[in-house]
């Protein structure tokens, strides 16, 4: 477990298991769930960054931020989606085109209870939605403050209003007074990737993972940006009609953006240098030793690792590790 700012960092496993099944259990519903709400906000956000818009209508103050595009990233979400039975993961991929998600570890009103909230964009059945909530004795409708009308689960705890394009879902609130503005170089860095977030004022969350893992090292960071994105087969492999079936490969990204060009290249000396001495006894497993098999690509102020390919069934293993 990693620390920030003397605060206990909730792994990826201890996620799973707490608020986040439930944001997936509203995804997982998406035939089913619907609110009549018509007052379903717009975000704006410049044209370069079309392809994440559903990160716009995120609340601000999140501990972390992601965003996936759920036709690519649909290996990966089919790993978050193991518990769940295969009907409810497909109607995931049948109505959603993309989803950004928002984690608030102390919670989005700051009572230490995990928060989450997601923006998803799509095509929604509104129709046999709103007759199933209706008959539904597990949700009922409410108003917030603002007058707009929503779906509350007591059950879960979970709020919804969507319209036929987009589904917003928090375990908190669903009033947003002040949405998130991304950094302004992620969107670029997404660009290529199925899924990808980014993690704000993550200097003592890196700091701290490196202690853990024997990484004698201080990074100076402002931001991480991290992602993943499906390699393409071999072109030897995709001309064989009758090869056999080979496991696809994915390659994962970490990018640290540092205050200066001079603090990036100082890193990437740090991080050469690291790439020396074995990680983990020579576990070819470990995160770190991953990350480190490749020497670092620095780009002005930002600092950039990349793994070799790593097989599917690898992949919860390495997000475990986190």
């Amino acid at each position: 477990m990693l620390k920030l700012n003397s605060l206990s960092i909730t792994t990826v496993k201890e996620i799973r298991q707490r608020k986040l099944p439930a944001i997936i259990l509203c995804l997982c519903a998406l035939a089913l769930l619907s609110a009549a709400c018509t007052s379903t906000p717009v975000a704006r956000h410049p044209p370069e960054d079309e392809h994440i818009k559903e990160v716009y209508y995120l609340p601000a103050g999140g501990s972390v931020y992601l965003w996936a595009d759920l036709a690519l990233a649909r290996p990966l979400v089919e790993n978050l989606l193991a518990d769940r039975n295969v009907a409810d993961a497909a109607q995931v991929f049948e109505f959603t085109k993309a989803a950004a998600l928002a984690l608030f570890l102390e919670g989005q009103r700051g009572d230490g209870e995990m928060d989450v909230f997601l923006a998803a964009t799509g095509r929604f059945p509104l129709q046999r939605a709103n007759f199933a909530l209706a008959t539904s004795r597990g949700w009922e409708q409410r108003k917030g403050e603002s007058g707009a009308k929503y779906w509350h689960s007591p059950s879960s705890n979970i709020s919804i209003t969507l319209s036929s394009r987009l589904l917003l879902a928090s375990s908190s609130s669903l009033e947003t007074p002040r949405t998130i503005t991304p950094p302004e170089a992620f969107g670029s860095f997404s660009a290529p990737l199925a899924i990808s977030g980014w993690i704000p004022n993550a200097a003592s969350l890196i700091n701290s993972f490196a202690e853990s893992s024997s990484l004698p090292i201080q990074i100076p960071a402002t931001e991480l940006f991290f992602g993943a994105a499906r390699l393409p087969q071999s072109t030897a492999a995709a001309g064989r009609r009758t090869a056999p079936a080979i496991e696809e490969e994915w390659e994962f990204v970490l990018r640290i953006i540092t205050p200066s060009a001079n603090d990036a290249r100082l890193l990437a000396s740090l991080f050469a240098m690291a790439r020396l001495f074995p990680q983990q006894d020579g576990d070819t497993d470990n995160v770190i030793t991953l990350l480190l098999a490749n020497a670092p690509e620095q780009s002005g102020n930002a600092l950039t690792l990349r793994t070799p390919p790593i097989k599917r069934s690898k992949i919860p293993l390495l997000f475990d590790q986190f």
